[in-house]
């Protein structure tokens, strides 16, 4: 995706991400890497797990300018 945002200062930055999903039976892997302008992009590995018809939790590991990210969360589908 491509996009923009408004930074602290009220100026406007591009964004993007880009990516990878595939499906493992009962698990989905998915690979990205976002940023925006003026920064490292992240990177990240993680999956998706379908616990009930409209609700997923999903948890990635990633690094992003030498950092490491770790993600967890739960989307709810209405």
């Amino acid at each position: 995706n491509l996009g923009s945002a408004q930074d602290q200062a009220g100026s406007y930055v591009t964004t993007r991400g880009l990516a990878w999903e595939r499906s493992l039976g009962s698990v989905t892997l998915h690979l990205e890497s976002f940023g925006q302008q003026n920064s490292k992009p992240a990177r990240a590995i993680g999956l998706r797990h379908d616990v009930l018809p409209q609700l997923q939790i999903d948890a990635s590991l990633g690094r992003q300018a030498g950092q490491t990210l770790t993600t967890m969360g739960l989307k709810w589908m209405f």
